[in-house]
């Protein structure tokens, strides 16, 4: 049995827009709402609290440790 690229599309599609979740904008303020089937909830605001902070700065002291590594192993060679 053969099927069509076209009729793989319209399938993907079909897939695509029932089996997954879907954000759309409610306007200037930046809102969205999360849509699963016939249900919607706003989705979560953002803060930056001292939890975000903490994850970014040991992001940068992880970094940082790497590149030093790397300098350290290209000078050595």
């Amino acid at each position: 049995m053969s099927t069509t690229i076209e009729e793989e599309l319209a399938v993907s599609k079909v897939y695509s827009k029932t089996d997954h979740k879907q954000s759309e904008p409610n306007g200037p303020s930046g809102e969205s709402t999360l849509q699963t089937g016939s249900t919607s909830t706003k989705a979560p605001e953002f803060k930056m609290d001292w939890r975000m902070f903490l994850a970014f700065a040991s992001l940068m002291i992880i970094t940082l440790a790497a590149a030093l590594d790397a300098t350290i192993i290209s000078v050595a060679l």
